[in-house]
C-alpha cells in the first residue's frame, strides 16, 4: 500500500509542478505583452493527495498533504469565495 501512496504523491507533485510552471509562464508572457492566461488544475492534486493519505495513512501520515499545501491552484480555490464576495460588495458583479 505504501507503493501506491508514493505513486499517487508523485502524480500530485507533477500536477503541482505543472501549475507552478504554468503560472510563472503566464506572468512571463504577460510581461512581454502577450495576452492570455493559464488555467490551473486545482481538484486533481487534492484527489491524489487524499487517495495517497488513505492508502498510506500509517506510514506517510499528514505528509501526504504537502503538495496540496504548496499548490497555487489550491490557494486560488481558497481565495475564490473571498474574491467573489468582495466583487459583490463593491458592485462589480
Amino acid at each position: 500500500m505504501v507503493y501506491i501512496a508514493a505513486i499517487l504523491l508523485t502524480l500530485a507533485a507533477y500536477v503541482v509542478l505543472g501549475n507552478i510552471v504554468g503560472i510563472l509562464d503566464a506572468f512571463r508572457r504577460r510581461r512581454s505583452g502577450i495576452s492570455g492566461g493559464f488555467s490551473c488544475v486545482p481538484i486533481l492534486a487534492i484527489v491524489f493527495c487524499v487517495l495517497a493519505w488513505l492508502f498510506g495513512r500509517q506510514s506517510i501520515g499528514a505528509w501526504a498533504f504537502l503538495p496540496v499545501a504548496i499548490d497555487p491552484a489550491t490557494w486560488s480555490l481558497i481565495a475564490l469565495p473571498f474574491y467573489l464576495a468582495l466583487r459583490r460588495r463593491t458592485g462589480r458583479a
